[in-house]
């Protein structure tokens, strides 16, 4: 289970960063927090490979985010292998910022007792895209537009049937 993060200066203001089998083992942990509400809780993230420069992929308000990265190596409550990622975050120049994040996950498959097969629960690999691009207006605003992917793959192969794909400024 050997992997790697590598931090690239593409530019002296555009950073990309690749992470190979990450080890988020050193994150701390979330509290512990009986959910009654038929809503997700949605703890902060915590994972450094998802906090730097995070301000340009949380777009939204409180519990209406197009894009979760918390959801990434989770599934039901299951954690899901990330086999690598790679992230393109800054400045192209004094006005416009970018962002690119793709990660991809391993497909998982939790056969439970043989005499009771509600406990399967198999995930097929998943991909996740997001982009984001950020224009700076006078002095303190910004616009910006966004485009998320998350697909399923069968093997090798794209499952078209399973996918999430969502669009925005």
């Amino acid at each position: 289970n050997t992997g790697f993060d590598a931090k690239i200066a593409v530019t002296s203001s555009l950073n990309l960063d690749i992470t190979v089998n990450p080890d988020f083992s050193q994150v701390e942990v979330d509290r512990q927090v009986t959910n009654l509400e038929r809503f997700s809780i949605f703890f902060p993230e915590r994972r450094n490979f998802f906090l730097e420069n995070s301000d340009l992929f949380n777009f939204g308000i409180g519990p209406l985010r197009p894009f979760f990265s918390r959801r990434i190596g989770l599934s039901s409550g299951r954690l899901v292998p990330i086999l690598a990622g790679a992230r393109l975050t800054g400045n192209l120049d004094e006005n416009w910022r970018i962002g690119v994040l793709n990660m991809q996950t391993e497909g998982i498959k939790d056969v439970g007792d043989v005499s009771d097969s509600s406990d399967d629960f198999e995930l097929k690999s998943q991909n996740y895209g997001v982009a984001t691009i950020q224009r700076k207006i006078f002095d303190r605003s910004t616009i910006g537009g966004f485009l998320i992917n998350r697909q399923a793959f069968n093997g090798y192969q794209i499952d078209g049937d399973d996918y999430n794909r969502v669009g925005g400024t």
